[in-house]
């Protein structure tokens, strides 16, 4: 995802992460597949291509679960302190399966959302169905409109035009 210009302040890269990883995860959620392994790739300014991955266990399908992991990942690959041109979010190892619910381990028990498995998958399943009934805009998470000025209702998205 090409960013409206380029940038190295957080709000912005997250934003555009965070958008990267709810269509990644929709995706994979509509193909029943789960993905074990994420790479984050950020262009810099000059050109400088900065690539990261780590792999996923248990494999996941869920936007909280991938943003989680992929904000991580996307920390590393920003040690330099050039502004971003893009950024790319890329699912490997994507292998069809059921969904599988975490019974235990730490993951179980966990408070945050974004580590219970379980959990952010249900709530990825219901967004979906939301969005499929009413359309993509239905609901949009507030990530999205972070560090941003003016109404929502003028917001056209993420801010970022997309690159094929």
């Amino acid at each position: 995802e090409t960013l409206a210009e380029d940038s190295n302040e957080e709000a912005a890269l997250l934003r555009a992460l965070f958008g990267l990883c709810e269509r990644a995860g929709a995706r994979l959620r509509r193909l029943e597949a789960r993905t074990g392994r994420l790479r984050v790739t950020l262009r810099h300014s000059d050109d400088v291509l900065a690539r990261r991955e780590e792999r996923l266990a248990p494999p996941a399908a869920a936007d909280l679960v991938l943003f989680a992991r992929a904000r991580a990942i996307c920390d590393r690959a920003r040690a330099r302190r050039v502004r971003v041109r893009w950024i790319e979010l890329h699912c490997l190892e994507v292998a069809p399966g059921p969904r599988q619910l975490v019974l235990f381990g730490p993951e179980a028990f966990a408070g945050d959302l974004s580590t219970r498995a379980g959990a952010a998958e249900t709530l990825a399943d219901a967004i979906d169905r939301i969005r499929g009934r009413f359309g993509d805009r239905a609901i949009v998470c507030g990530r999205m409109f972070a560090g941003r000025s003016g109404p929502i209702a003028a917001d056209s998205g993420t801010g970022a035009e997309k690159t094929a």
